[in-house]
């Protein structure tokens, strides 16, 4: 909705009830080749092996299979089975003509992913199975973050606090 809906020269995203550290935002100076996103998270185990454990694999093998078809090259969805770091909760704010980029690549691929599983999706148990694409496209983002010059010459990635409000 934001990227579509807004015309802010400087634009982002957060999740419900996670915001970034108020200090760590007002003390940053911005720069309009910068992705700022959410402090990466580590996991004991890789983020493919972790969603899969939560979420089921059909995505992470559907992102395969798009791997094949060049909509993302394959040395990156590999990436995902030895990262064990996370940018999580779909949460970067950025230059807009920036985050359009960013989202028009997210997207392609996210709309690739849901074709392959918008017939499952209204079969799939609960437990955030039905938000499993949502799941899927944070390990994209930090795909893209942790190559990001490789999708945007001369960006940079700087991560910044969040906090999460229960």
């Amino acid at each position: 909705w934001v990227w579509k809906n807004t015309t802010d020269d400087f634009v982002g995203t957060t999740q419900y009830r996670r915001f970034y550290e108020e200090p760590a935002v007002n003390g940053l100076v911005y720069d309009k080749d910068t992705i700022y996103v959410s402090n990466p998270y580590a996991f004991e185990e890789s983020i493919y092996d972790q969603y899969k454990r939560w979420h089921g694999e059909m995505p992470l093998l559907i992102l395969r299979d798009l791997a094949q078809k060049k909509i993302i090259d394959l040395p990156f969805v590999q990436q995902l089975q030895q990262m064990n770091i996370l940018s999580s909760c779909n949460m970067f704010f950025c230059q807009r003509e920036l985050f359009d980029k960013l989202c028009e690549r997210l997207f392609e691929i996210i709309f690739e992913i849901y074709e392959g599983t918008k017939y499952t999706l209204p079969y799939v148990q609960p437990n955030n199975q039905t938000r499993m694409i949502a799941f899927l496209s944070e390990r994209i983002l930090t795909l893209i973050f942790n190559n990001i010059n490789y999708f945007f010459k001369d960006a940079k990635i700087q991560p910044v606090p969040m906090r999460v409000i229960t």
